[in-house]
């Protein structure tokens, strides 16, 4: 976990896409980190330094995760910002747990509104 930002501010949690690692946020927390204090977490199971020791089999897991990490930055919201892949467990933990999110921003979510299919036709 990478943190930057005022220790007072209002917390922002960063989840990467598949692939990615805190590292993606860099041109984004600079100006981020004026108005919340950023956590960019690895993903679990993904790339990074953090060490999986049971991986997500389900939605339930990712959740658990969530409220394991997020506990751990103390209580009250936060606010949640995932990118493609990161977006899913956003939205998931904002629609079981609208108690602790603030706010969520789903970055390039893909497949959220509409399905994708290498047969539609485009």
């Amino acid at each position: 976990m990478r943190i930057t930002g005022p220790a007072a501010a209002q917390r922002l949690v960063l989840l990467p896409g598949a692939t990615g690692t805190p590292l993606m946020w860099p041109p984004n927390i600079r100006s981020l980190s004026n108005a919340y204090r950023t956590f960019a977490v690895d993903q679990i199971g993904g790339a990074g330094r953090s060490i999986c020791t049971r991986r997500p089999r389900r939605t339930a897991d990712l959740i658990a995760w969530l409220d394991e990490l997020l506990g751990g930055l103390g209580p009250g919201g936060i606010n949640v910002a995932g990118m493609t892949y990161g977006r899913w467990p956003a939205a998931e933990y904002a629609l079981r747990r609208p108690e602790r999110v603030m706010k969520a921003v789903l970055l390039a979510p893909g497949a959220t509104v509409s399905r994708i299919s290498p047969w539609d036709g485009s």
